[in-house]
């Protein structure tokens, strides 16, 4: 699914953060199913997914993080200046007019070289991510998406929902560890009842890249939690 402010999803929603976000998450549930689902989500996804089964262990039957665990963090002696900062960037956006680019292409380029992901991978998300307008192509992703949290845990606040995910964890890193996200697993993986780990070839976007090898694991997963 596009979480308020992604993809298809781009609608003024303004507040984005994973607890807002794990709201939403339990919104749709309550809608989609009674059953406990199995939870999946990728590196911002799987904060929002570890909080949403922090909060309501009863509808989850698994959880998989894919190069994501734990949280971003701020100490708490820095909670003003976190605030200060992110109300400055809002002020900043707020008087920036809308972007319009000359094509989808220059999007692509432009994504290629903020991240380690491939052409084809970019066309996808890029294309996802985008509108055409009268004189060019427009994202339709918040701009505010980009802008650093108002509000984030510290330490051991982030250490605290960890240790309440009483389910079975499965965390799926990638090899490159370009994100930092094998060390994170070195910090957060004694906090959790009960963990698993995997590694799948490649960068941070490695289920765009190996979507066969994360298939054959989430299958794996899958028939463990049945």
């Amino acid at each position: 699914l596009d979480l308020p402010g992604f993809g298809n999803s781009a609608v003024p929603f303004g507040r984005y953060s994973p607890t807002n976000y794990a709201a939403i998450i339990n919104w749709l549930k309550q809608g989609y199913s009674k059953e406990k689902v199995i939870v999946v989500g990728h590196s911002m996804g799987a904060m929002v997914a570890t909080l949403f089964t922090a909060c309501f262990p009863e509808k989850v039957k698994s959880l998989t993080l894919i190069d994501g665990i734990g949280f971003i963090t701020t100490p708490a002696q820095d909670v003003v200046k976190q605030l200060q900062q992110a109300f400055d960037n809002r002020e900043r956006l707020s008087k920036k007019p809308s972007k319009v680019y000359t094509s989808l292409d220059l999007l692509i380029a432009m994504r290629m070289q903020a991240s380690d992901l491939n052409e084809e991978n970019a066309h996808l998300i890029m294309k996802r991510n985008c509108m055409n307008v009268n004189n060019g192509v427009k994202l339709t992703i918040d701009p505010k998406l980009k802008l650093a949290s108002a509000f984030r845990f510290c330490d051991e606040q982030a250490h605290s929902i960890c240790k309440n995910i009483s389910i079975h964890t499965n965390v799926i890193l990638a090899s490159s560890n370009n994100a930092g996200f094998t060390d994170a697993y070195v910090r957060y993986a004694h906090d959790f009842q009960s963990i698993s780990c995997y590694e799948l070839e490649g960068g941070h976007h490695c289920h765009m890249e190996q979507p066969q090898a994360l298939a054959a694991i989430l299958r794996q997963i899958i028939a463990l939690s049945n």
